[in-house]
């Protein structure tokens, strides 16, 4: 799946929730649901191995792992 079909399919995620995209190395990128839509179609065509969402107080978090 490349990360615009993940954050299509978690539709209960809010525009303001916050993706993070790492690799074995780290962090890569980081930003909001909106932010990934709006300015990064580079990161939208990424193949996403692996995904977890945390539902935290202040909002949802996902962390991608590509």
């Amino acid at each position: 799946m490349t990360l615009r079909e993940v954050l299509l399919a978690c539709g209960n995620l809010k525009n303001r929730s916050l993706v993070i995209i790492t690799d074995e190395h780290g962090e890569i990128y980081s930003s909001t649901v909106d932010g990934c839509f709006e300015q990064n179609p580079v990161y939208m065509k990424m193949e996403v191995n692996f995904f977890k969402i945390f539902h935290c107080k202040n909002g949802d978090k996902i962390i991608c792992l590509i």
